[in-house]
């Protein structure tokens, strides 16, 4: 019998005591969020809150202080008035929570109705033929990250001769407990860019992105890829392709803590313009030997750029490789390999061609159809290279060929004064 009125304390402890305790830790985490979104960008006007036994309400009203998008919305809509959004919440309290994933243990579900406030002077059907703009849905760990799913209503926006027509966009993210790191993806079905003369539209369209920050440092990796593209004009197409991805990756490098490295690959099966196909096709390259204390430095001055920022990031040196480049052409393959090394710079040797020339080692290789490069810009300009040894034509195909070790020039085979 004391069992069982154990087990049943412990019930009643578990979906009626708590989720009422968990209500006080859902309001402070709420506040304390809001705390920290608040930007020079994103300004809080207004919050209320309602907290409930089992569930709370709140309400939050956010000016948005973006510079370009506040002065493109004063400007088309002719008014001074602030852009501002709010956003309506249901909180459910945990352990237990119900969602429309099935039951999940947590501290805390919302759902959340996103919305222009009365005051906006924004016409919402010009934006889009649902009521309701965006709506979302999250789920509050005890570890303090959050699982966030939002939903944007489709939407048609006019911009000075564009018309930007986007499907119903669906975004799933996670953001650690402190907000410095955020992972998720983006998801819509169709873009169209829609001109008087040309239409471009890509399908399938996602963003991906794993992100953290260390001392202003953004690290982790960022993807961009979609199924199709379509480029028309007065209803003639004239470029389509499929199947692009692009990756990018930045880390702290394996070999040594005080190093970043830079990384990026771009895939695409295939695309054609004008009739003529092209693909499959890759690029991948990487940067290595970023002094991680010297970004550290750039990133918190990122807006007053000078060249004292480009020498911190060298201190080390520099590793740049391209171990592929490859594009199959109607008319041949495009094909290029780089490794180049730069020995650790500052701001004085930067200048100093003599030290630049003994201490780097360049080998660079390219080739490419004369069929191809005939028909680009670089055609005005291949007399000179050609007279001067900087390309070679050899069996239908022109290539450079490059490599710089100890002091010592070679282009194409053959020693060049240095």
């Amino acid at each position: 019998m004391r069992k069982l009125l154990m087990i049943v304390v412990c019930i009643v402890s578990l979906f009626v005591v708590t989720p009422f305790a968990i209500g006080f830790v859902v309001q402070k985490k709420y506040s304390e969020t809001l705390t920290q979104t608040v930007s020079d960008q994103f300004k809080l006007v207004k919050k209320e809150y309602q907290r409930g036994w089992f569930k709370s309400t709140a309400t939050t009203r956010i000016e948005i202080h973006d510079p370009e998008l506040l002065t493109y919305y004063q400007n088309f809509y002719h008014t001074d008035q602030p852009l501002e959004l709010v956003v309506a919440h249901i909180i459910r309290h945990g352990p237990v929570l119900l969602t429309t994933s099935g039951v999940q243990v947590g501290l805390a579900s919302t759902e959340d109705v996103i919305r222009f406030s009365d005051e906006t002077i924004l016409d919402i059907r010009s934006l889009t033929e649902e009521e309701i703009p965006a709506t979302a849905s999250s789920i509050l760990h005890f570890s303090g990250e959050v699982d966030v799913e939002v939903i944007i209503a489709a939407l048609n926006v006019d911009v000075p001769e564009l018309r930007i027509k986007m499907d119903r966009t669906h975004v799933l993210f996670t953001l650690s407990s402190s907000l410095q790191r955020l992972a998720g993806t983006f998801h819509n079905e169709r873009i169209q860019v829609i001109s008087e003369e040309s239409v471009l539209q890509l399908s399938d369209v996602v963003l991906d992105i794993d992100q953290r920050h260390e001392n202003n440092v953004p690290l982790g990796h960022w993807g961009f890829s979609f199924n199709s593209v379509e480029f028309s004009q007065h209803g003639e197409i004239l470029l389509s392709g499929k199947k692009f991805n692009a990756m990018s990756n930045v880390g702290i490098q394996k070999s040594d803590a005080a190093l970043i490295q830079f990384s990026q690959k771009v895939n695409v099966d295939t695309f054609n313009i004008e009739g003529e196909s092209y693909g499959p096709g890759v690029l991948s390259f990487r940067i290595s030997n970023i002094d991680k204390v010297g970004l550290e430095e750039v990133m918190k001055d990122i807006q007053n750029p000078d060249v004292d920022h480009f020498s911190k990031l060298l201190r080390q040196g520099l590793h740049v490789e391209m171990d592929a480049m490859n594009l199959v052409t109607p008319v041949g393959d495009v094909v290029g390999q780089l490794d180049a090394t730069l020995p650790p710079l500052n701001q004085k040797k930067m200048n100093d061609l003599q030290y630049l020339r003994a201490n780097s080692d360049v080998t660079l290789d390219l080739s490419a159809p004369i069929e191809l490069v005939d028909t680009t810009p670089l055609v005005t300009q291949l007399p000179l290279m050609l007279m001067f040894g900087i390309v070679e034509n050899k069996d239908g195909v022109y290539s450079v060929n490059v490599d710089l070790h100890e002091g010592k020039l070679q282009l194409n085979g053959k020693a060049m004064p240095f």
